[in-house]
């Protein structure tokens, strides 16, 4: 540490470079944003799912080795589905080990509607992050943790300081769709990752890697994961999906990114910008009638959400969680491995005085600070 605000452009050059410390070995660091795109329905889910397993028991996947860690995959849609997918996965012999979180769905803390700048959704993520300490999160998916505008880069960029500061320290594996676009039957080939996320590219621009999962035809077994990221050279992953939807690894091969292919995300439209957004990226409409919100009852005894204007950029009023420090980024050791940089509990390896479940979330206190101040709406700005 320094006292001194600014370093010449030769010390910062000479300054000793600190190693990455990878959940996933050369592609998966700690801390990072890393997006995971793809078409609805391709797998991403079940991808994410596998890396998630295979960090939380140390094993390998891929043919990478993994560093132990807990992890919490943050279940933000139609979890009828994902309940009856873990069912069937158990069944066909998949367990999961009790270092992998997954929230509670009926907790009393959980919102209706997930939105990051929201103080009861906040109350509800700081309360799992207490209880599992993950040092990955995976957020399935990304549209259903914020209600702004996604096609907007100001509004993005809120949604993207809200993460930053709620999992500061950790790794993020955040899942998201790509643009619609129809590939050419006769040559089909996957677009560029660093373009073909659906909305503003400011979340891409922020991300340390872009992931791409592809498949000519939905209903192919056949899949490519492509990646972009900061730190390597660009890689690809021939992949098979097998029943009951878990992906398997084929080939590795790095591509330079200047040998992807263009933009070809929507045939026939010229660039994506000339994309009509989807009506399920926007937020609704001021004027139709807003959701119930949790727990919110004006005087009239209707439900209403909590009152904040989605276009007015929060203040941050917080003190972050704790940075999960390891020796490769700072001078503590991981104080969950015992002094240890091995990601595993006290005692011998495997062993843990982990929780194994995320079910009992504590609510804060009032002598809690709130992670965000949300300035009251006015007649000024328009709510």
């Amino acid at each position: 540490m320094t006292d001194r605000y600014c370093l010449t452009a030769t010390e910062y050059a000479e300054m000793e470079r600190p190693d990455l410390d990878f959940l996933w070995a050369g592609l998966l660091p700690r801390p990072s944003i890393v997006v995971l795109e793809g078409a609805p329905k391709v797998g991403k889910s079940f991808l994410a799912l596998q890396i998630a397993k295979a960090i939380a028991e140390g094993s390998d996947f891929g043919g990478r080795p993994t560093k132990k860690a807990k992890v919490l995959y943050l279940i933000l849609e139609d979890e009828i589905t994902w309940y009856d997918r873990m069912k069937k996965l158990i069944k066909t012999g998949y367990s999961f080990p009790p270092l992998l979180f997954i929230p509670a769905p009926f907790h009393k803390d959980k919102p209706f509607v997930q939105h990051i700048i929201a103080p009861e959704t906040q109350r509800w993520l700081m309360g799992m992050l207490r209880e599992s300490d993950p040092e990955l999160v995976v957020i399935d998916p990304l549209r259903e943790i914020h209600t702004l505008d996604e096609q907007d880069s100001t509004q993005m960029k809120v949604v993207g300081d809200a993460l930053m500061t709620i999992f500061h320290g950790r790794a993020m594996l955040v899942l998201h769709h790509t643009k619609k676009y129809e590939p050419d039957p006769e040559n089909p080939h996957p677009p560029n990752p660093v373009l073909a996320g659906r909305g503003s590219s400011y979340l891409s621009g922020k991300a340390s890697s872009i992931w791409l999962l592809w498949k000519a035809n939905i209903d192919d077994s056949h899949g490519i994961l492509l990646g972009a990221p900061r730190f390597d050279k660009s890689f690809r992953y021939d992949l098979e999906q097998r029943d009951p939807g878990l992906w398997h690894w084929q080939t590795e091969q790095r591509v330079p990114i200047e040998n992807l292919p263009p933009d070809v995300l929507v045939c026939g439209l010229g660039a994506p910008a000339a994309v009509a957004p989807s009506p399920a990226s926007h937020p609704a409409d001021p004027a139709e009638p807003a959701l119930p919100g949790p727990g919110v009852h004006p005087p009239d005894g209707e439900p209403h959400p909590p009152d904040y204007s989605l276009l007015q950029t929060p203040s941050f009023n917080l003190t972050p969680p704790e940075p999960l420090d390891t020796p490769a980024h700072g001078n503590h050791p991981d104080p969950r491995s015992d002094g240890k940089w091995n990601g595993r509990g006290p005692g011998e390896p495997g062993e843990t005085d982990y929780p194994d479940s995320c079910l009992t979330i504590p609510p804060l206190t009032s002598s809690e600070p709130s992670i965000a101040s949300i300035p009251e709406p006015s007649a000024s700005d328009g709510s």
